[in-house]
């Protein structure tokens, strides 16, 4: 599975050693909560493997949560911005601008 993004620290390589745990708590609960969102692996793979679950997700780090906030609850309109701004080519002029910027939308934030 690929995913947006890889984060340090990932879960990906952990899955086959996260399924026996995580399926046993699943098959008790109908919500999966993830604390630590990072880049997604394990809550895209229950995603994709508890179809009828309710995901909750969190991170630590706001730009973090507001690209799976986005992603799950943005609206069209916002989601076409965000990969809008995803396409534009990078450089380390935007790179510069963009660590420097005060985010004004979850979108920015997201982008962020």
């Amino acid at each position: 599975m690929r995913h947006i993004f890889r984060f340090a620290g990932g879960k990906a390589h952990k899955l086959n050693s996260i399924h026996p745990p995580l399926d046993s708590a699943l098959v008790k609960s109908s919500i999966y909560h993830e604390p630590c969102v990072g880049g997604g692996s394990v809550a895209l793979d229950v995603a994709s493997r508890y179809r009828d679950h309710e995901i909750r997700l969190n991170d630590l780090y706001p730009d973090i949560y507001s690209v799976w906030h986005l992603v799950a609850e943005g609206s069209d309109q916002d989601f076409e911005t965000f990969l809008s701004l995803l396409s534009q080519k990078p450089s380390v002029e935007l790179f510069a601008h963009v660590r420097s910027s005060r985010p004004t939308s979850e979108v920015e934030r997201a982008f962020r």
